[in-house]
């Protein structure tokens, strides 16, 4: 699936675009691009296909955030939906969940086979993908990977308003918006329900076909 994709390298030094640069030769990807400022990414072509950004650590946690901002903020679907995998070498668990909660698709730890390297690229491709858009993250639930809560501190499953975004990225066709599910903070009656989804605060918007 890789070979119908492109990969778009955002590193620091000439060492990180090299590494990564080889990893996604091996990976399979029909077509490599360095982006290494975020002119260099405002000006760059974005196919409409399947494009991944492969990031290394080596850039910075400032720099990192403001590239998945930029991803994240662009109005095409097949930018602000594309997955952005992180490369990095062997850190600090707390280390990797800050990266992890800056929404990530994923981290991926170095070295590794590149057989599963190239198995966790093609989870993001042809299956069902999730998001959650709150006012201070947009990106995968990563509520499975967090460390668990404080004793006697209770976690909400999903932030009172946010947005649940439904997608599939399809290497031939490009990332299909399947639905978009609007939770609002509503308080009514318990008697009264969403006409449409018999659920408080609930509204969805399809995507586009």
């Amino acid at each position: 699936m890789l070979e119908q994709c492109t990969a778009q390298l955002i590193t620091r030094t000439t060492a990180e675009n090299l590494q990564l640069n080889r990893i996604a030769q091996m990976a399979g990807f029909s077509r490599i691009d360095a982006i290494s400022s975020r002119r260099a990414f405002d000006a760059a072509d974005k196919p409409h296909r399947i494009n991944f950004f492969l990031a290394h650590e080596g850039v910075g946690s400032g720099p990192l955030e403001a590239i998945l901002r930029a991803v994240r903020t662009r109005e095409e679907i097949d930018v602000r939906f594309a997955p952005v995998i992180l490369f990095a070498n062997d850190m600090e668990f707390d280390t990797y969940l800050g990266y992890i909660g800056m929404g990530f698709d994923d981290v991926i730890t170095l070295p590794d086979k590149l057989s599963m390297i190239r198995s966790r690229l093609c989870n993001q491709l042809s299956k069902l993908q999730v998001y959650y858009e709150t006012k201070d993250y947009f990106g995968p639930d990563r509520r499975r990977m967090e460390l668990a809560p404080p004793a006697g501190v209770e976690r909400s499953a999903v932030p009172h308003s946010h947005v649940r975004h439904e997608f599939i990225r399809n290497p031939k066709t490009g990332i299909r918006l399947e639905r978009s599910i609007i939770k609002l903070p509503i308080t009514r009656d318990k008697t009264s329900r969403d006409r449409r989804h018999g659920e408080p605060g609930h509204w969805e918007r399809k995507g586009a076909i």
